[in-house]
């Protein structure tokens, strides 16, 4: 009967781990779609500009962040609905509201979730987002997760991710390199 009963406990330990891993799958899903939806929109939507010799340049410095603050989490007041009052900078700001939100809907409470679209090479962090204004335009994503013991001490044990052995969270990153 103790075998068995020690058999069952290891059996729901398992099951409860799995589920846990399977929400951290379907959260990673999520910011890659949201990702590459901002992205596609990006790209429907370049500043053309001309160079010095009359050649046509793609620019998509309107959707440019300097950090996670840079735009209002409330909608735009321009939602774009009719084309003859929407500029170029107003459908950006739509977009990345969009992306913003959904990433924010997607995830539950305990989520903590950040984003911005900045050019820089560090990675990002819940507290920097890592924009240094030189670098690859990139779509960057910070979120925070629940670790259950064991995985918070194998992270600590290895020097991977922001996680410590009191802390029950761990900061996950996902840096979209945009390519128009």
């Amino acid at each position: 009967m103790f075998v068995l009963l020690v058999g069952l406990l290891a059996l729901a330990g398992l099951q409860a781990r799995t589920l846990s891993q399977t929400r951290d799958t379907e959260i990673r899903s999520l910011v890659a779609l949201q990702a590459e939806s901002l992205a596609e929109a990006m790209r429907a939507n370049p500043l053309r500009q001309l160079d010095a010799n009359g050649a046509t340049v793609l620019s998509w410095e309107h959707y440019v962040e300097s950090g996670y603050a840079s735009h209002d989490a409330s909608a735009p007041a321009n939602s774009c609905r009719d084309a003859a009052g929407c500029s170029q900078q107003n459908l950006a700001a739509l977009d990345l509201w969009a992306f913003k939100s959904g990433l924010a809907s997607g995830l539950a409470a305990g989520n903590a979730v950040q984003a911005a679209v900045c050019r820089g090479s560090a990675a990002p962090s819940q507290d920097d987002p890592g924009c240094s204004g030189s670098g690859p335009l990139s779509i960057r994503v910070v979120w925070s997760s629940r670790l259950d013991g064991k995985s918070r001490q194998a992270l600590v044990d290895s020097g991977q991710r922001a996680a410590t052995a009191s802390s029950p969270l761990a900061e996950n990153r996902y840096v979209l390199v945009f390519e128009p």
